[in-house]
């Protein structure tokens, strides 16, 4: 059986020091038809999440009869929702009906508008890291995308 030539793709990372709290890795990307949305590599995210306020009315909820719960890294339980994004890209590396989930994003948002004055859209998580392989190079600055 022959191999399947992967595609590898090298997306530019922005590091961002949060006021000595470490290090926080930024991409930014096309969600549907909203454009430079920012997104946090999160190696210690299991799941990709994406802010519920910015993208509620624009993906299609997989479930909104049951209310889902989704821990967070302060062990609260927070309400969020499993959705379909149509389009999402990152450079010319494009995912189509990728499935995730929303959840409040409000804290995380507030301190990234205090701090480096920009909004998150999402983080991206272990599952989405997994699927595509990725390599971070903090002395090149970039993430690499295998598929």
């Amino acid at each position: 059986m022959a191999k399947k030539n992967k595609k590898i793709i090298k997306i530019p990372l922005e590091i961002i020091e949060m006021d000595g709290d470490g290090y926080h890795l930024l991409v930014q990307c096309k969600i549907n038809k909203l454009k430079n949305c920012n997104l946090v590599i999160d190696t210690g995210a299991s799941k990709t999440v994406f802010d519920k306020s910015t993208l509620f009315d624009s993906v299609e909820i997989l479930e909104n009869d049951e209310e889902l719960k989704s821990a967070g890294i302060n062990a609260d339980f927070m309400e969020s929702y499993f959705c379909n994004i149509k389009s999402f890209t990152i450079m010319d590396f494009k995912v189509k009906n990728f499935q995730s989930v929303l959840i409040d994003l409000s804290n995380i948002n507030e301190l990234y508008q205090n701090t480096i004055n920009k909004r998150l859209t999402g983080l991206i998580g272990g599952d989405f890291l997994m699927e595509y392989n990725a390599v971070i190079d903090y002395k090149k600055k970039t993430l690499k995308l295998c598929y």
